[in-house]
């Protein structure tokens, strides 16, 4: 999930750049993006995701 979120985020931004969604539609997609990351901070498992959350947890901490 983190790495689908993680690429969709992405896309929404060349889309952006590209002129296809608007600056409101970005935010709608990082907003969603943002929310997926805590869904993950809060259901990974520790062990077996410790990668994966040291990353989200770099990114929340930039957003909050």
């Amino acid at each position: 999930m983190y790495h689908d979120a993680v690429f969709a985020k992405e896309r929404a931004r060349d889309l952006y750049n590209s002129g296809v969604l608007s600056l409101r539609d970005l935010a709608r997609a990082e907003h969603l993006y943002l929310k997926v990351l805590e869904a993950v901070s809060q259901t990974a498992s520790r062990q077996a995701h410790a990668d994966i959350l040291v990353e989200v947890g770099q990114v929340l901490t930039d957003r909050y």
